[in-house]
């Protein structure tokens, strides 16, 4: 599989990259994401959850056109999307296609090991915000000028704080125990939230198989004295990176820092904060055979409404319990969450960790062996990557935004009432890739038209932001969007 980003000034940070869809044919039972969209298997419904959205393509995607259309000649108005919400059906219809925007400005060198695979984060801290740039781990970097990091300008190189990153690999972190055994070898901040109470970060471990600046790393949930061949690592072993399946575990975790009205945040603070794993896959990684059976879970969301706190993720389980997964929990009176629940057969009742979890020792491994609860997919779709969601407004409404590879790779917008049933999926004009590494709004997530807040956004206008891959490489793409309500 070739690199999904092109080498460049950050060429490092693109060989930590480690979080794209396996191909179908690898050696443990599990299919994540296929490189060939129609040969991904798609998690079937659960009964009791109601029918899973199907998708609504565009009539023409005989050849779809990876490439953005431009908007340097088009006006903000007829850039935007369009839509009209159906309320009986939650059918969104396309009013207007509008086109896809890029970062404007010259993209700056910035030190550290700071990447942009993921869309950014946002960060307030007294009057400054602060974007946070992750890959396989996360620089906390400072915004010149309000909260628009769509603008490369506006981006300080030399105002960089590493939050957290990888056990192994990154010399500035190998330090580091392997207490942290989920962030061995990948530790991003996918999502962030700020109640005035706490900050919360949300990251995408990994725990794999990884050859990078000439030395191979084992994983750490098999057992020590497993034997490999040379290649059975993460890599470049000629013709781009390619994560080496039979050995990549995927883990999600929680760090949370009280708000102080601090006006920075110092090095490691996300590492020194975190709680560990508050999901886990609904199988367990290995057998009592030491043979892998579970991906793990990856590729989070996180979302606050309400009294609970939502965090969406990918199981990479095989079975009925594979596929976009979603976890709850009670955010008690001192602004914490409770426990998380999983969604399972029309409520949020099973356990998101094996039981008696802790990260108390971290030599205790028996957990590797055993599953959480089950739990229901949000869609029947085949290949999904990420998920994530806002509330519309005060609408009463939710929208949502999912990546797939199948049947056609592109990044889909959908509507719900609840947060577990949607709505069908409708393809963003201009999202459409020809595979994994080019699709221009990769790992999607919502930011409201000022790119201030997460959730909730104005139905009038609001921004799915991406990141752009292969030719639409750069930097982050955003589609602007309204919804119409019947």
């Amino acid at each position: 599989m070739k690199k999904r980003w092109k080498l460049g000034v950050l060429a490092l940070c693109v060989l930590l990259a480690g979080c794209q869809a396996a191909p179908a044919a690898q050696e443990t039972p599990t299919a994540p994401a296929a490189e060939t969209p129609a040969a991904a298997a798609t998690p079937a419904a659960t009964a009791g959850t109601g029918a899973r959205p199907a998708i609504t393509l565009p009539p023409d995607l005989a050849e779809p056109d990876p490439t953005p259309a431009p908007t340097s000649a088009l006006t903000e108005e007829e850039a935007m999307l369009k839509l009209r919400l159906d309320p009986d059906t939650l059918e969104l219809t396309v009013l207007q296609d509008g086109a896809l925007t890029g970062m404007a400005g010259e993209r700056p060198v910035l030190k550290s090991f700071v990447g942009w695979e993921i869309p950014p984060c946002l960060l307030k801290l007294g009057d400054a915000w602060k974007v946070l740039l992750s890959t396989a781990q996360t620089g906390m970097v400072g915004l010149k000028e309000g909260s628009n990091f769509m603008d490369w300008a506006n981006v300080d190189p030399e105002d960089i704080t590493m939050l957290c990153g990888e056990n192994v690999r990154n010399d500035a972190y190998s330090r580091y125990p392997e207490s942290h055994y989920w962030a061995r070898n990948y530790y991003g901040v996918f999502d962030t939230y700020q109640d005035g109470r706490n900050m919360f970060f949300l990251t995408h471990c990994e725990n794999k198989n990884d050859m990078a600046y000439g030395k191979a790393w084992d994983n750490s949930v098999m057992p020590q004295g497993t034997v490999f061949g040379e290649e059975d690592y993460s890599g470049d072993f000629g013709g781009g990176w390619r994560d080496y399946w039979a050995a990549y575990f995927g883990f999600v975790s929680l760090a949370v820092i009280p708000d102080q009205g601090q006006e920075t945040l110092p090095t490691d603070a996300v590492r020194e904060h975190d709680l560990g794993p508050v999901v886990w896959p609904a199988m367990p990684y290995l057998n009592d055979a030491d043979t892998k059976v579970s991906d793990g879970v990856r590729h989070p969301s996180l979302l606050v409404d309400g009294e609970y706190m939502y965090i969406f993720y990918l199981d990479g389980s095989p079975g009925a319990s594979g596929g976009i997964c979603v976890a709850r929990a009670e955010m008690g009176e001192d602004g914490l969450p409770g426990a998380f629940l999983k969604y399972y057969n029309g409520d949020f009742t099973e356990p998101a960790l094996p039981e008696g979890f802790s990260i108390e020792d971290p030599e205790e491994r028996s957990f590797f062996y055993q599953g959480s609860g089950q739990s229901s997919p949000l869609f029947s779709s085949g290949a999904p990557c990420r998920f994530s969601a806002a509330a519309l407004g005060d609408t009463g409404y939710y929208v949502g935004t999912l990546e797939l590879m199948d049947p056609v790779a592109a990044t889909y917008l959908t509507v719900s009432r609840d947060l577990v049933n949607w709505g069908p999926l409708t393809m963003i004009p201009g999202s459409q890739g020809t595979g994994w590494n080019d699709i221009p709004l990769a790992y999607p997530k919502f930011y409201n038209d000022e790119l201030t807040a997460q959730s909730p956004v104005d139905p009038t206008a609001f921004r799915v932001v991406g990141t752009g891959m292969g030719d639409n490489y750069g930097g982050y793409w955003y589609s602007r969007v309204s919804i119409e309500i019947e």
